[in-house]
């Protein structure tokens, strides 16, 4: 019965698929759309529950699977990919019974949870879209907060999509592709929310969240970009920024002032696009993976090197994956095709599982199951405890975006 209805889930799935691409090749003489049906832009198996992972594929749908079984709740067509040479990196975000992601045709969306039914998009589908979203949506007291390519943070009203407010250097060249992060700090000895994002033109920014006014900015070495996303976390009583860069740094900024943390100074062997994990229990750790094939657990107060978990093939292993830490473990996914599970305390290798292409999805880790996509098309579940696979659901592309659920 369980083979069946994954038979049948999937043989629904390849006639959805099929009927978008029929609805885009016919055409009337002359260019014109012919009068046929509209492909569907989403459909429903079952209604989705709680912990039941959502995930995002190059194939232009996001998913809804059922995390017992993999089996397809419902997909939703609407996000697309309007350019298919261009990667999309905004992973799906879920607050209560929303879900929020970004797209590089230039929107925001916001689906139903349980169904998958649209609920807003920014801008209007009647409205001029803004640049790519390749950012990942971060939802912070009913405000969605995420980067564009347009040189721009928006701020958008959590229930409608509203657009409250953009703010940055409003031009391509300083794109946001990192997610932000978004806290609240003390300013001139006022609480305020800040956002901080890293920039392609070389700079870590920070901007008050009310205003959208730059509180700070900081460059890095030779203005690489900064695709990493920013960690803020309190480490020896100072709220403190932690975000890598392409020079291979990860830099450690006071969150106020912005000033780099006296003392710290972490590098490794190449670019840093994956985004810090800090650990504060015990020693305050900053875990992240680099391009050189190692993740690394470094001193959060001084930048040392604690250890490094190696990948299995040098330089090819490259993780720009960001690791996810949950009960001692490090999870995170690499280039040279595997998953991996290292022990935190002793550097030892727990389990690996060999996927068929990178995995630039970084893992979500929820009641003992791991999820996460790979570049083979799939999204697969293991057991945290023993990576034994649980499941695995074949989309039609690559899988780059982070599962939650």
């Amino acid at each position: 019965m369980h083979l069946f209805m994954r038979s049948l889930a999937r043989s629904r799935l390849r006639l959805y698929l099929l009927l978008i691409l029929v609805s885009s090749m016919l055409t009337l003489v002359g260019g014109q759309p012919a009068s046929v049906a509209a492909a569907p832009r989403y459909f429903l198996h079952h209604h989705a529950h709680a912990g039941d992972p959502y995930v995002f594929s190059e194939d232009g749908i996001l998913y809804s699977l059922n995390a017992t079984t993999g089996l397809i709740n419902w997909g939703n067509n609407s996000v697309g990919n309007s350019n298919s040479t261009t990667f999309l990196d905004s992973s799906p975000t879920l607050v209560g019974r929303i879900v929020y992601i970004g797209s590089n045709d230039g929107h925001v969306y916001a689906f139903n949870a349980t169904t998958g039914a649209n609920i807003w998009q920014y801008p209007a589908a009647t409205a001029t879209p803004i640049g790519a979203v390749r950012s990942t949506p971060r939802v912070v007291s009913s405000i969605v907060y995420i980067g564009s390519e347009d040189g721009n943070v928006y701020e958008l009203n959590a229930t409608t999509g509203a657009l409250i407010r953009h703010f940055g250097p409003n031009v391509a060249t300083s794109a946001f592709d990192s997610s932000p992060a978004v806290t609240t700090v003390t300013v001139s000895k006022t609480s305020t929310t800040v956002v901080y994002i890293g920039s392609d033109d070389g700079h870590v920014y920070a901007f008050n969240a009310t205003t959208g006014a730059q509180i700070w900015s900081f460059p890095t070495v030779g203005l690489v970009p900064v695709k990493s996303s920013p960690a803020v976390a309190t480490v020896s009583r100072t709220q403190t920024v932690y975000v890598g860069a392409d020079d291979g740094n990860v830099y450690a900024f006071n969150a106020t002032t912005g000033a780099l943390i006296t003392g710290f100074s972490a590098t490794t062997g190449n670019s840093v696009r994956s985004s810090p994990t800090v650990v504060t229990t015990g020693t305050p750790t900053v875990y992240v993976g680099a391009d050189d094939g190692n993740v690394y657990a470094f001193n959060a107060s001084t930048g040392a090197i604690i250890r490094h978990f190696a990948g299995s093939k040098g330089a090819a292993s490259a993780f720009d994956s960001s690791p996810t830490v949950v009960g001692g473990i490090i999870y995170t996914g690499s280039n040279d095709h595997n998953v991996y599970a290292f022990n935190a305390t002793t550097g030892a290798t727990v389990w690996t599982f060999t996927t068929g292409d990178a995995v630039k999805s970084s893992p979500e880790v929820s009641r003992g199951i791991v999820y996460i996509g790979s570049n083979d098309g799939n999204v697969y579940a293991f057991n945290a405890s023993n990576g034994v696979l649980r499941w695995h659901y074949t989309t039609g592309g690559p899988v780059r975006s982070t599962p939650v659920g």
